[in-house]
């Protein structure tokens, strides 16, 4: 009962504030509470056979993404055996690429941070930092009407294939949904 009390006496406050001139409204806009879809916090690496390799993968629902200004955030990372082969880390939403780490042979970690705007039900922008690499940015044509799935793959590119697992491991992924306005 205390906090309400607090909350009117705040609320008439600004109010007379307000109407005496001494107080301006300010424009921001609360748009939408940071929805948690999916996290993985244990490691999953690569196989011996030097192939790309899926190491998680999430379905986001159909609609899940409902309004244009929905927005997803995939954070990724983890670490990386420096064996002297070329690693490669990639993150697909349906079929568009939307963020590949290439890292050189002596590199011992990486990330991403990957952003996924609604522009349409079918139409999307993103943006992604890496750790190593560059930025990358574009748009995707994904149905958002359908299933969507998400998946972070990766591959130790040595020649000939390496034989020991695990030299690329996805140890962190949160994916979380920004709901727009």
């Amino acid at each position: 009962m205390m906090h309400r009390a607090k909350t009117l006496t705040i609320a008439l406050l600004l109010l007379a504030l307000l109407s005496a001139g001494r107080a301006q409204m300010s424009t921001t806009t609360i748009v939408g509470t940071l929805v948690q879809l999916y996290w993985l916090g244990n490691a999953v690496g690569n196989g011996a056979d030097g192939r790309d390799a899926v190491l998680t993968s999430y379905t986001l629902p159909a609609l899940r993404m409902a309004s244009d200004g929905d927005r997803l955030r995939i954070d990724a990372s983890g670490p990386l055996v420096a064996d002297g082969n070329t690693k490669r880390m990639t993150i697909k939403f349906g079929s568009a690429v939307v963020a590949q780490v290439t890292a050189a042979g002596t590199a011992k970690a990486w990330s991403t941070d990957t952003q996924v705007l609604r522009t349409a039900a079918a139409g999307q922008t993103f943006d992604s930092a890496a750790t190593p690499g560059t930025p990358t940015s574009g748009t995707a044509t994904v149905d958002l009407t359908q299933p969507v799935t998400i998946t972070v793959s990766g591959q130790n590119q040595g020649q000939p294939p390496p034989s020991v697992p695990n030299t690329v491991v996805l140890q962190f992924l949160t994916i979380d949904l920004l709901p727009g306005r």
